[in-house]
């Protein structure tokens, strides 16, 4: 991943209830990364190896807000997104140990 980019934000928790389904649902779309480690350049050679666990985004307040929460909630997993593709998705839905059995790769 480097500065540049964009990843969507997947959330996984646990939901409430006797059962303890756990569930990933698509928390925010379309987010631009703005950099990985200490690199605010897509051309810096240290965002290119290796990894990183600190990447800055560029979000609103409220989505600020939103990541805050739901990081306390479950866990967060940034998706990297294809460069073409900048569609907001609005009816996706969450996806449950059941969906595993039927996914198609």
């Amino acid at each position: 991943m480097r500065p540049g980019d964009r990843v969507d934000v997947l959330l996984t928790k646990a939901k409430p209830g006797p059962e303890g389904k756990v569930v990933t649902l698509p928390l925010l779309q379309n987010l631009l990364v703005l950099a990985v480690g200490s690199s605010f350049t897509a051309t810096d050679h240290d965002a290119a190896e290796g990894s990183s666990s600190s990447i800055a985004l560029l979000v609103t307040l409220d989505q600020a807000s939103l990541l805050a929460h739901a990081r306390r909630d479950g866990t967060l997993n940034l998706v990297l997104r294809n460069e073409d593709d900048l569609e907001i998705n609005e009816s996706l839905a969450e996806t449950d140990d059941s969906e595993i059995g039927r996914a198609h790769v």
